[in-house]
């Protein structure tokens, strides 16, 4: 079988130029990524959880334990390790603090993805130039590094990793029978499957649509039931192990984490062109418009149909899955439709050896570069650790409260203040009675601790405290103390709110800490 151009090895000066390109694409997508993780002294957001859990980890030697310690010890150690491991591992070989790894890992693992999407791209869209301009909005566009870089995606990134490299030798795999091709799309599968679930979630439901868009046949069939065989003996120590521990439970329990449900909703990020987070111009959505008609006129309906399964299949992660293939599109409209348009030429023409850009076209460029540029570190400036005053209380709770304390974390519903939530059990070392991490993994008990319940203890932050025993009442759940952030009970003109109002006027409460951006209430009624 004679191999497609598209496969070639790069060489020659234009190959030259495109790995020059690539090198440098990636070194401004480096510089992104790692920005905010450089210019912060604490993991971005998230990650208490796999804080606690990589402690485990080595404090078994590398044995998966039973349960995690997370919160008071009753959440199963069933989350997949891949990413976990890689950070005990590299924290012992170079004799490194976890909270600094978890600080600068994600986002170093992140930068691999652009040359990772790269690849796919040549691969899908079957032409250098586009797949170039294409890596350069991944490299820019804010779905595809935001998350990505936070202290929580220590197991998130690798993952997504990996599957970009999966799915690459997949779309390889239905175009050429290659065998590499066949046993790296097992390596990988297996690696993203060891990493995330949702990321194991995005490689099978994608890899349905490049099998059903790519001319399916008996072979093609049969070669997709040996990669989902090897890949089910590969994982099977990890998941063998589960099934043996727990029964299959916890792995029913959390398949709500990368599947979702159609509604009539679904649709509207992708059709709206809501989620890719420009904090500017929403340039790079336009393009992306005009490439998925682009798409349609060249009939390149796996990219647009991949795109639409994503928001049908996908829960939260779905804008990070869908900057692939929007990627792709910003790369066919630009490419394929608006620099031909600005020069009167083919776009043939624009990517030959020996194109000179236009004024219009250059303009443009320099525009759509700075731009998404200024977007870019405009979100990766915004991504920030939680207060280090939220920090200092939770050690001070760890050496001034009872082991057995039990606490409320009143954080509001705020996106920002909800890591503090998730961190509070990892730094306090006391059970928060209200935070939802981990708890995917256990059979919920619907209006007492299900993530709905605990959402809604964070409306009492606008309420008075009646609203705060009245969820305690109704859920059965009770605590010692209230950590409340200051921020989340002052009004906008500095007055208190009303549970500010009414804690310090009850004589069941009493103040025992406060610093700039914190207070600790303790209960004094049983």
């Amino acid at each position: 079988m004679k191999k497609p151009k598209f496969l070639l090895s790069i060489n020659g000066q234009t190959g030259m130029l495109m790995c020059l390109g690539l090198l440098i694409v990636t070194l401004f997508g480096a510089t992104i990524r790692l920005y905010p993780a450089l210019i912060s002294s604490f993991p971005l957001f998230d990650g208490g959880l796999f804080y606690i859990m990589a402690q485990d980890l080595q404090a078994s030697h590398l044995s998966l334990p039973l349960y995690t310690s997370y919160n008071g010890g009753q959440i199963p150690f069933v989350y997949p390790p891949l990413g976990l491991y890689l950070l005990v591992i590299v924290a012992g070989v170079f004799q490194a603090p976890l909270l600094t790894l978890m600080r600068l890992l994600p986002p170093l693992m992140s930068i691999l993805t652009i040359p990772a999407f790269f690849f796919l791209s040549q691969t899908l869209l079957k032409h250098k130039g586009a797949a170039f301009i294409a890596t350069c909005a991944f490299a820019v566009l804010p779905p595809a590094f935001d998350w990505l870089t936070l202290g929580g995606s220590i197991t998130r990134t690798p993952g997504f990793l990996f599957a970009l490299l999966a799915l690459n030798q997949l779309a390889l795999l239905y175009q050429c029978f290659y065998k590499r091709n066949l046993i790296l799309a097992v390596v990988f599968s297996s690696l993203a499957v060891y990493s995330h679930p949702a990321m194991a979630w995005f490689v099978l439901y994608s890899s349905l649509v490049f099998f059903v868009l790519s001319k399916p046949n008996l072979k093609k069939f049969s070669l997709s039931l040996v990669v989902a065989g090897y890949v089910g003996l590969l994982t099977a120590p990890w998941w063998v192990t589960l099934v043996i521990r727990f029964g299959v439970q916890p792995l029913l329990n959390a398949l709500h984490v990368g599947s979702g449900s159609f509604s009539g909703w679904t649709f509207f990020p992708p059709f709206l062109f809501l989620f890719t987070n420009e904090p500017l111009l929403d340039l790079l959505a336009v393009l992306g418009l005009l490439g998925l008609l682009v798409a349609l006129r060249e009939r390149k309906f796996l990219l647009v149909a991949w795109f639409f399964v994503v928001f049908i299949a996908q829960t939260k992660e779905s804008a990070i899955m869908a900057s692939i293939p929007f990627a792709m599109f910003i790369g066919l409209g630009i490419g394929n439709l608006v620099l031909p348009g600005l020069g009167g030429m083919s776009s043939n023409e624009v990517f030959s050896p020996n194109w000179q850009p236009s004024l219009p076209q250059g303009l443009f460029l320099v525009y759509v570069i700075v731009l998404g540029l200024t977007s870019a570190f405009t979100v990766a400036g915004s991504m920030k650790p939680i207060p280090q005053e939220d920090i200092k209380a939770m050690e001070w709770i760890q050496l001034n409260t009872p082991l057995k304390s039990r606490f409320a974390v009143l954080v509001g519903n705020a996106s920002s203040s909800l890591a503090v939530s998730e961190w509070f059990p990892a730094l306090s070392q006391r059970v928060s009675v209200n935070t939802g991490e981990g708890m995917e993994w256990l059979s919920v008990e619907p209006g007492k601790t299900d993530f709905d319940t605990f959402t809604r203890l964070q409306t009492c932050t606008l309420q008075s405290l009646s609203c705060v025993e009245e969820w305690s009442r109704q859920t059965g759940l009770a605590w010692d103390y209230l950590y409340i952030p200051l921020q989340t009970v002052t009004l906008a003109d500095g007055s208190p709110s009303k549970l500010l109002t009414s804690l310090q006027s009850s004589p069941y409460y009493a103040l025992i800490f406060q610093n700039a951006s914190t207070l600790v209430f303790h209960r004094l009624e049983p």
